[in-house]
């Protein structure tokens, strides 16, 4: 890891724009920070922390911009945050997460464009950038809600600094100490609200993409606790041969046992992440047979009280059910029943028959089409 000169460091973290040695020209500034992306990309922060990584160029790309229309104490403040950036992108690579706010689900971006009620009044244009950039912090925050820092860090990222960069640049008061922000130029406004349109829209295309091609959005992947950039085709397609082998379709209509099944921790009643390749499954073969419906029946082990262990069990054949429903099986074609202490398959003297016990199992309840 590069070893930074300790001055500049020191004003990575407080934005102040002097030292002892006397003022930092904008050219030191943007060599410091060209020199810190350097160490961050040779550390392999791209790959590892991609959110402060392209948050670090981004800011380095605006730095250059503002100090080719001479518009130096902009140039300052925005290569101040680059260097700020590639450090926190080194510090996460090294196991060290300076950015706590990053690890809530639901995000609020801490930015604020600043404009009296007078101003809006009296200048059309102002009213016009504060009203584009409040719509596209929404659009920012209800992204992170489809986990937009998972499925698309470089771009949501780079849509937050263009945005913030429309609210102003911060840095601190070499005199007094004071927080301040550079306020850009109309035009420069306009043009980063075009920016960060752009990459609000590419972040949205990441979220909703199906990186691995095994036919679920990067997001639901998210949710569903399997990793979006490993498909599970091919694990599914195992189950899935499985699965159609066992469902035999009888020349009489009747209903058919499906051996199919999935199992639930103690007191439990969410779906355990290893068995949702196996529900992917199910639910694609549900789609491909319009004229089947299916019958979710959920059973308990024997600790507890019947009348509890009736309704945990009807929670884990609405779990299914739920989750069925979400990969878009419609309500009208699952049934649902909670047996809770019934129909054991093992006895219950050990942890590994109550675990096969807590159970919901799957059955096909009306076959239109006969084999012939």
């Amino acid at each position: 890891m590069k070893t930074f000169k300790i001055f500049l460091v020191s004003i990575a973290f407080s934005g102040v724009l002097t030292t002892s040695k006397g003022e930092i020209t904008v050219t030191e500034l943007l060599d410091e920070a060209q020199n810190s992306i350097k160490s961050a990309f040779e550390s392999g922060c791209p790959e590892i922390s991609p959110y402060e990584y392209a948050k670090a160029e981004t800011y380095y790309k605006i730095a250059n911009e503002e100090t080719s229309k001479l518009y130096l104490l902009a140039g300052k403040a925005a290569a101040l945050k680059s260097i700020d950036w590639a450090l926190k992108a080194i510090a996460k690579r090294y196991g060290e997460e300076t950015d706590i706010s990053l690890k809530v689900p639901f995000r609020s971006l801490n930015i604020h464009y600043e404009v009296s009620v007078k101003d809006k009044k009296i200048n059309p244009a102002e009213a016009k950038i504060f009203s584009e950039f409040e719509i596209l912090k929404e659009k920012i925050e209800n992204l992170y809600t489809k986990h937009a820092l998972e499925c698309a860090p470089e771009n949501i990222a780079k849509a937050e600094v263009y945005l913030s960069a429309v609210a102003g640049i911060d840095y601190q008061d070499p005199e007094t100490g004071e927080m301040k922000k550079i306020k850009l130029k109309r035009i420069d406004q306009i043009i980063f609200l075009n920016k960060a349109k752009k990459y609000i829209a590419l972040a949205r295309q990441d979220i909703y993409s199906d990186k691995d091609k095994d036919g679920i959005p990067c997001y639901q992947e998210i949710e569903q606790g399997t990793n979006p950039n490993i498909s599970d085709l091919k694990k599914e397609k195992n189950i899935e041969e499985k699965i159609v082998k066992e469902i035999k379709i009888e020349k009489e209509e009747k209903p058919l046992k499906v051996q199919a099944r999935i199992h639930f921790d103690f007191n439990k009643y969410n779906i355990k992440r290893e068995y949702l390749p196996y529900l992917n499954v199910i639910s694609r073969y549900l789609k491909a047979n319009e004229d089947l419906k299916v019958k979710i029946i959920g059973y308990t082990d024997n600790i507890g009280s019947k009348e509890y262990n009736e309704k945990l069990a009807y929670k884990r054949a609405k779990a299914v059910r739920d989750y069925l429903i979400k990969m878009g099986i419609s309500p009208s074609r699952i049934e649902i029943l909670g047996k809770g202490k019934e129909d054991y398959l093992f006895d219950n003297k050990n942890w590994l028959n109550r675990f096969t016990n807590r159970r919901a199992e799957f059955f096909v309840m009306e076959v239109k089409t006969k084999e012939k």
